[in-house]
């Protein structure tokens, strides 16, 4: 088990196929100190862990799917976006 700042991941932290998010980017998007900066340091953190062909999944109750796939879909090919089940998977 390895302790890591996921605004900040260090360069160990990749390679991963399925990235599983179930109240991470809710806690950091809410939070007023920079919310908007650290939703883009996110953002770049889960492309930087998920393989090329990676799987990015996650869960929000606070975030509409269109809002999320703006703020989480740059710089991943947008061909790759799909909606499962009202969950945001991008592939």
């Amino acid at each position: 088990i390895q302790e890591e700042d996921f605004l900040s991941p260090s360069p160990e932290l990749s390679g991963f196929g399925v990235c599983i998010d179930k109240g991470t980017f809710e806690a950091i998007s809410l939070n007023p100190e920079n919310a908007a900066v650290n939703r883009e340091q996110y953002a770049r953190a889960v492309r930087s862990v998920l393989k090329d062909d990676g799987l990015f999944i996650i869960t929000s109750c606070n975030w509409t799917k269109d809002q999320l796939l703006s703020i989480l879909c740059k710089g991943f090919d947008s061909a790759g976006a799909a909606s499962l089940e009202g969950e945001l998977g991008i592939v």
